[in-house]
């Protein structure tokens, strides 16, 4: 079969919203991405309408459908400070290939809940990858080398 028309066919178009100031990596990202044929299950925006619940933009319904995206306003888990997604410089990607894995009064708490983390399967993020290696190049942090948590789907260069 023919690798480029396979590819062709499997693409779908997408979008991530994103500080202005970041578009130009974040575009080399996805460049990178759609060349190599990494599997990206869904890239809308939050303020997609299947996101919305109660009229508010739902980080869990995006979570949910493994959507790859970048601005959401909402808050850090847990916590009453704003996340870099709400300053638009964060992106989360295949998030229930990339789960966002921590510990809660000796609890495991896992988002989106049922994803499993596993580095062989298509799509996963890992430390080897390209799509890693790309963003830590350009000066982003990768959630999966965090300490105290992981989350495999989070990539961030702070808030301008």
């Amino acid at each position: 079969a023919n690798t480029s028309a396979r590819l062709c066919a499997l693409a779908h178009a997408g979008q991530i919203v994103i500080h202005e100031r970041l578009a130009e990596e974040v575009s080399a990202v996805f460049a990178a991405i759609r060349r190599s044929g990494f599997p990206i299950r869904s890239a809308l925006p939050m303020s997609s309408p299947q996101f919305r619940v109660n009229g508010r933009w739902d980080d869990n319904a995006s979570m949910n459908v493994d959507n790859t995206s970048g601005f959401n306003y909402r808050t850090v888990p847990g916590s009453p400070v704003l996340s870099f997604h709400a300053c638009g410089t964060a992106v989360d990607m295949n998030t229930r290939l990339n789960p966002y894995i921590r510990t809660r009064a000796g609890a495991l708490l896992i988002d989106p809940p049922g994803a499993v983390y596993d580095p062989a399967l298509p799509g996963s993020l890992t430390a080897e990858g390209e799509v890693v290696r790309l963003f830590l190049a350009m000066g982003w942090r990768w959630g999966g080398q965090f300490q105290s948590l992981k989350d495999w789907q989070h990539f961030e260069k702070g808030c301008f």
